[in-house]
């Protein structure tokens, strides 16, 4: 009988999101990862995207693997390497074109983080300081940080940034991504918010970040539970779309003058 890769993945993220957990920010915490996260590796050193990259996390956790290289058999063998008995294979996702749808305490001693503030000051992004919650507004295409001083850790600033900034690629003069929301909390806002935060967890990774839990987190949860149960193949597309994003948003690095939809 076929594996369904997508059932079994879907499985998996619904049992932690049923336990309070996000599969995406579980890396963090793992002993094995001796406090460094990146993304999985191929053979050759390219990095996993998308779906394969909570996938092969995930495998690396249960495993209690440290490398985060990975290869075929053949792969292996190429190498000189030899695949120990008893050993089993991850299956790995090919990518498919994705069409658009319808739809501190007090911070004294805080220092910013030179290569974040520069990953994210190159996109250009009109990022405005002040108030107490973190959001971005599609009418004014802004995004709205409380200040810098005011989140409990440099990390956590950065996450939520990167959080916020995965929903500024959806804009039509960006990637367009439009899930069909009509109101709060419905199944097109759960969609853009499971987005936005497998997005920031992969910039976090490639930025060399820790993120935190945001404190709305488990507000979310229902609604995601809900999203993933009714589509087996919603997680994918999430990632699918969240990879897109962090690609846009790693575009402003080199070509930063000719990206499209940079905020005035």
């Amino acid at each position: 009988m076929k594996q369904d890769i997508y059932q079994k993945e879907t499985d998996k993220i619904i049992a932690d999101l049923e336990q309070g957990e996000l599969t995406w920010l579980k890396p963090w915490s793992a002993a094995n990862t001796e406090g460094r996260i990146i993304k999985p590796l191929r053979h050759n050193g390219m990095p996993y995207s998308g779906i394969n990259v909570l996938v092969l996390w995930g495998a690396a956790m249960e495993g209690g693997y440290i490398f985060p290289f990975w290869m075929t058999f053949k792969q292996a063998k190429e190498f000189g390497a030899h695949v120990r008995k008893g050993e089993r294979g991850n299956l790995v996702v090919y990518a498919n074109t994705i069409t658009k749808t319808e739809e501190q305490d007090d911070g004294s001693a805080e220092e910013r983080i030179e290569h974040a503030e520069e990953f994210f000051a190159a996109t250009r992004a009109d990022i405005r300081s002040g108030g107490n919650r973190a959001y971005y507004s599609g009418g004014s295409d802004h995004v709205q940080m409380p200040h810098f001083e005011s989140f409990r850790s440099p990390e956590a600033y950065y996450a939520t940034l990167a959080h916020e900034l995965t929903h500024w690629t959806k804009h039509e003069k960006r990637l367009d991504r439009e899930f069909g929301r009509k109101s709060w909390g419905d199944e097109g806002y759960a969609r853009e918010e499971l987005v936005a935060e497998l997005g920031a967890a992969f910039l976090c990774a490639d930025l060399a970040l820790t993120p935190e839990p945001g404190t709305d987190h488990a507000a979310y949860i229902q609604s995601w539970l809900n999203v993933l149960k009714n589509d087996k193949r919603a997680i994918f597309s999430a990632a699918a779309h969240a990879q897109k994003a962090a690609d846009f948003l790693h575009g402003f690095q080199q070509q930063p003058q000719q990206q499209e939809g940079v905020a005035a």
